[in-house]
């Protein structure tokens, strides 16, 4: 996961808090609240901002957000964010042009033109590669691979998820309640599109939540580049922090890996799961996609929702079919069953004039897969996790046995991330909270009574819950 603070990004968590503590502005970040601070913060509400807020209590405008919502609720703390602008543009290809201008520090169109026109050297070879093989492999770390790769299907692909939560809206806010905290991970998730679309659903419900987290899972780590220069660059991680309590994760995983997918350890944690265009990947002649699929959706959490959505091709027909399959079996109850759906992507997101005529695409809406695609045909599948006795009998049983046995655990610089991720632990001096966030000197905290606390490692004074 990267960090961003005074116009730096930082990719270790250490370093972000250190440098939040070497400011003059935020040093009291990630420190707990006070019976005095929450008093001053109790008065000051009525006569500042949540800017002025952070510049006055030294701290981060997300924690001084939580600690609202902590001590009156939801409604006080998300009231500022009702006037502020779209986070992403309403057409995705004049975002992904400002975002090339601002990365790469191209300051006319003339140099825009010129800049893509170098990526069509790669064009032929990346079409073929996408559209003639039945399990896509490709170098994606290759940075203009990732830049192609956005420039043909970023305006399509953040819809299908946008689509599924819509679906499912009704059902998903009443879930989460009543501490609306919501927690989505993102399975083979690539340059992750889905971010738009998560945060386009959230825009129009900035009301019915809390807190989101987003993790993203996928095997290619040199993602993170298309994913800093689409997703994050330009001040919009703040703006995702900021105005929609957002906070997205990155972890490393093959999913049709049988080693990675024994070592994902990951329980009860998310309220959903989404795979999406990349079910072919996983249902190949040597794999039983039922095992790879049915054992990460352990991670659920009772009643939580699984979203598979894919390209309407031949190769998604037997997974599709299989998941439902498998769902009847394990307990779980189809929600939405669609085999074909449409997003008219270049209606929606109209291909501007710099990027046609051969600039970048060569033959707009031609049969030769050089073209946008202006039609996203794709399938949906939403799965719930039934909420069973059992289950919950059993996890009561497997809690019950570990406070018996086990009275302390040790956190340190080797512990598993992903394993720690979402647990809930109790410390001696701070008492109930949730594992946030860890890397190798520290980990976050997120406890019921103090906030968001940095904690060095190792931690010896919690034990799990």
């Amino acid at each position: 996961m990267s960090y961003s603070f005074n116009g730096e990004t930082f990719n270790s968590l250490t370093d972000y808090i250190q440098a939040l503590k070497e400011s003059d502005n935020r040093y009291n970040s990630y420190e707990p609240w006070s019976l005095e601070e929450d008093q001053e913060l109790k008065e000051l509400l009525k006569l500042k901002n949540i800017e002025e807020l952070a510049n006055h209590f030294k701290r981060r405008k997300g924690g001084i957000e939580s600690r609202i919502r902590k001590l009156y609720g939801h409604d006080i703390s998300k009231n500022i964010t009702v006037s502020n602008p779209l986070i992403f543009q309403k057409n995705i290809f004049e975002q992904i042009i400002e975002d090339l201008k601002f990365s790469f520090k191209i300051s006319n169109d003339n140099d825009l033109i010129k800049f893509v026109k170098k990526l069509q050297k790669h064009l032929k070879k990346f079409h073929e590669s996408i559209n003639e093989s039945g399990i896509v492999r490709m170098n994606y770390a290759d940075k203009d691979i990732q830049i192609i790769y956005v420039l043909r299907y970023f305006h399509a692909y953040w819809f299908q998820i946008f689509n599924s939560l819509n679906i499912i809206s009704d059902e998903l806010f009443s879930y989460i309640l009543p501490k609306k905290e919501l927690k989505i991970a993102l399975f083979a998730a690539g340059p992750a599109p889905e971010v738009i679309g998560i945060t386009r659903f959230l825009e129009n419900n900035f009301d019915k939540y809390t807190s989101v987290n987003v993790d993203l899972y996928d095997e290619e780590k040199e993602w993170e580049f298309a994913r800093k220069t689409f997703l994050f660059s330009n001040n919009k991680q703040n703006y995702l922090e900021n105005n929609l309590n957002m906070k997205i994760r990155s972890y490393s995983i093959r999913l049709d890996n049988h080693n990675d997918l024994k070592n994902f350890k990951v329980r009860g944690y998310y309220d959903v799961v989404s795979f999406q265009n990349c079910l072919n990947e996983f249902w190949d002649n040597n794999s039983t996609g039922d095992k790879n699929f049915f054992g990460i959706l352990n991670c659920l959490k009772p009643s939580g929702f699984a979203i598979f959505t894919d390209r309407d091709t031949k190769n998604t027909v037997r997974p599709l079919n299989e998941i439902k399959q498998q769902a009847y079996q394990h307990q779980y109850k189809i929600l939405h069953d669609i085999n074909y759906e449409k997003f008219d992507a270049l209606e929606d997101s109209p291909l501007p004039e710099i990027l046609n005529n051969g600039n970048f695409y060569s033959k707009p809406y031609s049969k030769s897969g050089f073209s946008a695609m202006r039609t996203n045909k794709f399938k949906s599948l939403i799965i719930q996790n039934k909420e069973s006795k059992k289950l919950s009998d059993t996890l009561g049983h497997i809690e019950r046995t570990f406070e018996e046995e086990s009275k302390t655990h040790i956190i340190n610089n080797d512990s598993n991330k992903v394993n720690l991720l979402g647990m809930k632990i109790i410390h001696k001096d701070f008492g109930q909270g949730i594992i946030s966030d860890i890397d190798k000197h520290l980990i976050l905290i997120e406890f019921d009574d103090y906030g968001m606390v940095a904690l060095k490692l190792p931690v010896t004074r919690m034990r799990f819950r």
